[in-house]
């Protein structure tokens, strides 16, 4: 079910700025988490959603999980590629496999590493050897 749900959701943003980040599939609920490279309007989340309820009804399959479309959101780590390059010149907090802890400016992506900036230095670590990395609010 969860790579139906993934392909509809793909589709269905294949012509929009926003982006599928994951879809979870919990006991009868499944979760179709978006983001988007200028943030992700509630309109998307409620036309996915009504799209997907949509299809629930030709398909009883789809019908017998309770749809939540929403975004990432603040807090969240970032997962993909697309969500790293939105968020290039950002202040990120990463942890490493090995529980270190890398804080700078996030300067740049590819499909291998992510390029950090303290301001002094530049730091390359490969994507990897990260456990987790969240975008750090800044006042």
């Amino acid at each position: 079910m969860k790579e139906k749900i993934q392909k509809i959701a793909s589709e269905f943003l294949a012509e929009s700025s926003s982006y599928l980040v994951e879809v979870r599939e919990k006991s009868d609920r499944i979760v179709v988490v978006l983001d988007g490279f200028s943030g992700v309007d509630i309109r998307t989340c409620s036309r996915l959603s009504r799209h997907i309820n949509r299809l629930a009804e030709e398909d009883a399959e789809i019908g017998e999980y309770a749809i939540e479309v929403t975004s990432a959101g603040v807090g969240s780590d970032l997962s993909t590629l697309n969500q790293l390059k939105a968020n290039v010149g950002r202040l990120v907090n990463c942890k490493t496999q090995q529980s270190e802890h890398l804080t700078g400016r996030l300067i740049g992506v590819d499909s291998q590493y992510i390029y950090l900036s303290d301001n002094k230095n530049i730091t390359e670590q490969k994507q990897s050897e990260i456990k987790s990395i969240k975008v750090e609010i800044e006042f």
